[in-house]
């Protein structure tokens, strides 16, 4: 009798809500390459849904904060969550299990790092959606320490992995980059006569 080889199980970190873009499209991929998925994230606001039909496993360690642009709220919001993910992850028993840990920016990806010294069964992979030290307006001397961490946490990792070739750090080595598209839904069809319509997406502000 053959025994079928045991289904390989993903835990998925990130400071947010499953149902985000790219989370789904992970999602979709790897349960059609039979993964077993499981998510850790951070319930911002409380009409998110507890539910997904990609994971068996759904824990929301952090909950409320919304997605405001209070700094001091924020920055205590934040401190809080990453609290928590040191003291899951510096835990075997949390962990163990996983065939590997997929972790989305430096505000996971840092108590894993920490935690990785008292628990040797994290192995993880690092996706940076955006640099940590850009993304607010960090004292200078701030952004430097933290850039330094951030090599450390790439440099410890599985793989890192970037949404793009702009993000790429000088002295990085292990990484791939996995870009943020569409997935291919070209067909043969006609379209009708419309007129061009263009819509422009993105975050402007003094710092980015």
């Amino acid at each position: 009798m053959l025994i079928q080889d045991r289904v390989k199980e993903i835990l998925i970190v990130k400071n947010a809500h499953f149902s985000n873009t790219k989370l789904r499209k992970y999602a979709i991929v790897f349960t059609k390459n039979n993964y077993a998925l499981s998510y850790i994230g951070w319930k911002r606001n409380p009409e998110e849904s507890d539910f997904s039909e990609y994971y068996k496993s759904i824990r929301f360690l952090h909950s409320g904060g919304g997605y405001g642009t209070n700094k001091i709220k924020l920055s205590i919001k934040y401190l809080i969550w990453m609290t928590k993910l040191f003291v899951f992850a510096v835990q075997k028993k949390n962990i163990q299990n996983f065939d590997h840990l997929l972790l989305t920016d430096f505000d996971v990806a840092l108590p894993f790092y920490l935690a990785k010294k008292f628990n040797s069964d994290i192995n993880y992979l690092y996706e940076i959606r955006d640099d940590f030290a850009l993304r607010y307006n960090f004292p200078k001397r701030l952004k430097s320490v933290i850039s330094k961490i951030d090599s450390k946490i790439k440099n410890n990792a599985a793989l890192t992995i970037h949404v793009d070739e702009s993000r790429i750090r000088k002295g990085d080595t292990n990484f791939i980059v996995i870009k943020n598209t569409p997935f291919d839904f070209y067909q043969e069809y006609t379209t009708p006569n419309y007129k061009l319509k263009v819509a422009v997406i993105g975050h402007i502000s003094n710092i980015r």
